[in-house]
């Protein structure tokens, strides 16, 4: 038999994806510094692959922010359901009121996951921006309320939406994850001034059980500027599914689901709206 001949690249690749994941833990609530939610994103995303939990022992979990945090450009896991605290709801508040901040967290590398964050107060008059904007897509947003209270069952609006994926430079923010089927992966997009969901060429995105136009308790009517979900030119989505943990509230937002005639391909089924 002959002697197999392998290049060096096609070692190194099997070892590469082995790297080991690294940890961060945020222990504070300040704006930067050392335990800093900051200093963290700082850090964990340097390289792709990390992940940032929270461990705080604070009468408030509420984190003023005076700056906008770093953008995400690598891959990274932030794990706000890892505090301690944690039962099922959201608790670490990410609030931009106090400041002319953007976007709570801007997404501009894929396979970023944000889980268990309430984010409001984001955005200016003059150019209001979303609580979560994703630039490059394959990204999972779950067990967040956007654009409410601490509770979850009144506004505080960012002043635009709560997700927004819009197509820069066409590279598409499609592809995302917008909730899930367990029982605490359903986001409360709510109280926003414009859409729930913005999606402007973001194709093939997967929203399910989500709350949206309505409170934590899925009665409490806290409406969206305008519609619920919003879909332009951006086909293949699929809002709901044919499992009861799929299903979307949509409700009291100006349209539930809008969707343009570029947007076609996807699945509606299982809502209520």
């Amino acid at each position: 038999m002959g002697r197999k001949c392998y290049s060096r690249r096609a070692l190194l690749e099997p070892l590469e994806s082995r790297r080991l994941m690294t940890v961060y833990t945020v222990t504070n609530v300040n704006d930067s510094g050392t335990g800093s939610l900051r200093q963290a994103m700082i850090t964990a995303t340097a390289v792709a692959g990390n992940q940032i939990r929270f461990s705080i022992n604070s009468a408030s979990l509420k984190i003023p922010l005076l700056t906008p945090l770093p953008t995400v450009t690598n891959a990274v896991v932030i794990d706000a359901t890892t505090l301690s605290q944690y039962t099922g709801k959201p608790l670490i508040e990410l609030d931009g009121s106090g400041s002319t901040l953007g976007y709570g967290f801007w997404l501009q590398a894929k396979n970023v996951t944000i889980k268990g964050f309430i984010i409001h107060g984001f955005g200016t008059a003059a150019h209001g921006r979303s609580a979560i904007r994703i630039d490059n897509g394959f990204d999972t947003i779950q067990n967040c309320y956007l654009g409410t209270s601490a509770d979850g069952l009144s506004s505080l609006p960012n002043l635009f939406s709560g997700i927004e994926a819009i197509s820069q430079n066409n590279v598409s923010p499609g592809n995302n994850l917008i909730g899930g089927t367990g029982p605490h992966d359903g986001n409360v997009i709510s109280g926003n001034q414009s859409a729930g969901i913005f999606l402007l060429s973001s194709p093939n995105n997967i929203i399910e059980g989500n709350y949206i136009g309505v409170g934590a308790d899925g009665v409490t009517a806290v409406p969206n500027g305008t519609n619920g979900i919003t879909c332009l030119n951006s086909p293949g989505n699929i809002i709901g599914g044919s499992v009861a943990g799929a299903r979307n509230v949509i409700s009291n937002n100006y349209d539930g689901i809008f969707v343009d005639t570029s947007s076609g391909s996807g699945s509606i089924q299982g809502n209520y709206i």
